[in-house]
């Protein structure tokens, strides 16, 4: 470096006096140097005392980034908690028929079950006379419909919209609606 050039550092600035042609170099690489050895002024001890943490902007982007994500992430775990309740239904229909069929197989009719009609959150509608069911799951009631022929099942969870059916004359489950 020429004899005539100084660098002098003052806050966030960086100048360098140079009589020579290369005195645009040295300025760079003492720019250079500035930010690589040392932090920026606004974060000596002193300023530090005063800084807060994130600004407006900052804070204002993370809320976007969430309430983007909350925008997808809610529907998403209510389809699944709706598809889930009614996997239960269907589960307790199949049942069901499963234990009506075997029921018929001994008696020759099927098992009328009114008492469970209407099933509050949390309980489970215990059957009794039904060979391999003892109870539905928790927060499901069952209307059915018997004939010499066949029965007809339909099961809802509570906390579902949609009711599922089970018809033995047409061949099983006919679907949730």
């Amino acid at each position: 470096m020429p004899a005539s050039s100084t660098i002098q550092t003052t806050g966030t600035t960086t100048h360098c006096a140079s009589s020579s042609r290369r005195g645009f170099f040295y300025r760079k690489i003492a720019l250079k140097a500035h930010s690589f050895l040392r932090l920026p002024a606004s974060h000596t001890k002193q300023n530090m005392k005063h800084s807060s943490g994130f600004t407006f902007i900052e804070f204002s982007v993370v809320l976007a980034i969430l309430g983007i994500l909350a925008a997808i992430a809610v529907p998403q775990y209510s389809n699944y908690r709706e598809r889930a309740y009614n996997q239960t239904a269907i589960a307790d229909l199949k049942n069901i028929a499963a234990a009506q069929e075997s029921f018929f197989a001994d008696n020759q009719a099927y098992k009328l079950l009114e008492q469970c009609s209407s099933v509050q959150a949390g309980v489970k509608c215990e059957i009794s006379n039904l060979p391999g069911l003892t109870h539905l799951s928790k927060g499901v009631s069952l209307t059915m419909k018997v004939s010499p022929v066949g029965f007809v099942a339909t099961t809802r969870h509570y906390k579902a919209a949609k009711s599922c059916t089970w018809d033995s004359t047409k061949g099983g489950l006919i679907g949730c609606s």
